[in-house]
């Protein structure tokens, strides 16, 4: 019995812990805009001609998505978000508007779109094709 009631504060606690991070992207809907992809890149085998793109992040479930869409607004496709949480300082008392940056990793292999606020960024990395 002690075991059980053990088991159901551990999980009750732990889902508590849980639950915050979970639910912080929750209405996430953060519209880029056009970005230029100045480089063919790759998608789940597919390869994209250089050009703009129509990107938002978005979530599902908690989760940040970034949607590609073509020039007319045509979903392409949806990639997960990679987050990365940092320390800061800045405290936000106002509703935070997001930083957007784009441009290429160290030696060219990926592309990337980072969106930004404090505490926590939004990134999505695509892979430039090798010519």
């Amino acid at each position: 019995m002690k075991k059980i009631v053990f088991y159901v504060l551990f999980m009750v606690m732990a889902g508590g812990l849980v639950w915050p991070q979970a639910g912080e992207f929750s209405g996430l809907n953060v519209e880029v805009g056009e970005v230029n992809f100045p480089q063919a890149f790759l998608h789940a085998g597919k390869e994209y001609d250089p050009g703009k793109y129509w990107v938002v992040v978005t979530e599902k479930e908690g989760i940040p998505y970034f949607t590609v869409s073509n020039e007319k607004k045509e979903l392409l496709f949806e990639e997960m978000a990679v987050i990365k949480r940092y320390k800061t300082k800045a405290k936000a008392k106002a509703p935070v508007k997001y930083q957007v940056k784009s441009g290429f990793l160290k030696g060219k292999e990926y592309f990337r779109v980072k969106i930004s606020r404090p505490g926590v960024s939004i990134i999505a990395f695509f892979m430039v094709k090798q010519s």
